[in-house]
Parts: structure tokens; sequence; C-alpha cells
């Protein structure tokens, strides 16, 4: 599949970056090795060298590379112990597979309603008429690892979608809308919420890292807003700062 068609549904350097990060992850480059330049990376994954150019700047601001100008991109040396860096967009579903974690995603809530005044206002709306509401947990084996819930502004949606449509990650499904998202504004929290687990495998403690974000299109148009908890046992986030 060319750059052109792969444009239309999903940002092409987040791809190429998730690919490159996933070889890194994998051993394939190791920690301090040389990446191959950038003409070679954009003839192996047949884009522009824009397009790595792109991947890799996003990946350097999440600290897994660093380019080293005259000399090129280096993975660094802690790049490929960064399993789930919060600088980077994923969805829920990758953060918590970057994390090693196998899962099932089992919703509770998936219906379509009026939208309140305060999610229109948190979805950049002077007025919506419908969000597709959801709720659902991530859990691996008999342990829950993450409970979500949010809203999708249905506006972006066709008309007549079914919100049975989703059973696994939102951005499989608003990938295939054309409505998948490429920056968020996020908000990071502790929580402490013994109420707040349902379904099986609740945490004994339950102590949660609460990530609530307002997720963008490329046009800047507000797409979801969501607030996760995941169970603090299980995650070891990362973040990388800079001079």
């Amino acid at each position: 599949m060319g750059e052109s068609s792969r444009r239309a549904s999903r940002s092409l350097p987040a791809r190429i970056a998730e690919e490159v990060e996933t070889r890194i992850s994998s051993g394939q480059w190791p920690p301090g090795s040389r990446l191959p330049s950038e003409p070679a990376l954009a003839e192996e994954f047949d884009v522009s060298r824009a397009t790595v150019r792109s991947a890799l700047r996003s990946l350097a601001a999440a600290g897994v590379v660093r380019t080293r100008h005259g000399n090129g991109t280096f993975v660094s040396e802690h790049g490929g112990a960064i399993r789930a860096s919060l600088q980077s967009l994923r969805s829920t579903s990758g953060l918590i597979r970057a994390q090693g974690h196998e899962f099932e995603i089992v919703y509770g809530t998936r219906r379509l309603r009026a939208a309140t005044e305060a999610e229109a206002s948190h979805l950049r709306r002077s007025s919506l008429p419908a969000v597709l509401e959801y709720e659902r947990a991530f859990v691996g084996g008999t342990s829950a690892l993450a409970y979500e819930s949010g809203v999708l502004a249905a506006d972006l949606l066709p008309a007549g979608t079914d919100p049975g449509a989703l059973t696994g990650s939102i951005f499989e499904f608003l990938e295939p809308l054309g409505a998948l998202p490429d920056q968020s504004v996020t908000h990071v929290r502790s929580t402490y919420d013994p109420g707040l687990a349902w379904g099986r495998g609740a945490p004994e403690v339950p102590l949660y890292l609460t990530l609530e974000q307002v997720q963008f299109l490329p046009d800047g148009t507000a797409v979801s807003w969501s607030t996760t908890h995941f169970v603090q046992d299980h995650f070891d986030f990362t973040l990388i700062r800079s001079a």
C-alpha cells in the first residue's frame, strides 16, 4: 500500500514510528546502535523522507532515539527499556500492550445518547446533539488492568453507526471512519476509589494512575473525551525530559 492511500485513514508518521519502536523493543536495533539512514528507511517503508523524518522526530521527543547532527540517528541507551512513554499518542490498548500484558476488552456500556453541556464543552462544541458513550475494562487473566469511560462525538460518525460495532480498540473503530486522532491534551493524576472497579478481577488496592484526555483530529476537531484508570500494580510509565 502506498503512502497516499494510508494517510487517509491514519497518520503515516505514527505508523512508521510505531514500527521502528517495535523493532527497537525486539532488540533488532539495540541501545546505542545507529538506525539505517533516512533514505534507507524511506525505501524500506515505501514512504517519503519527510515522513520518516517526522516519525523519527516523534521518537526523539519520546526519548526513544537521539539524533546526532551529521552522524545519524541512534537508539537511546534507555530506548529499549521505554515500554510505555506517555509522550507518544497511543490507544489505551497500545499502552497496555506495550507493558507486556495480554488482555481482553470487556464492554459494560455502549450507547448513543444526547450529549451533556459538560461533554459538549470538553469536545470544544458550542452545541453537540449526541455522543457515543462507552465504558470498558481491560482484563488480563483474572486481574483487571484498567478501566475506561468516555464519549465519542457522534457528529463525526456516519449516520446509523451501531454502538455494538465498538468491540475492541477505539482507534481501530475510528480509523476506517477517517476519525483517528493524532494529538491529545492529557491530565494525569492518582486516584483512590474503592467504588470504581466493576466486573471480574477487581484490584485488592483500588489505587490507579488516571489519564483524562481530549483527543483531536489533524484539523483540530475534538473527537473524544475519556478517563482511563490504570491499576497501579501493573504499570510503570516513563517520561523523558530533555533540555
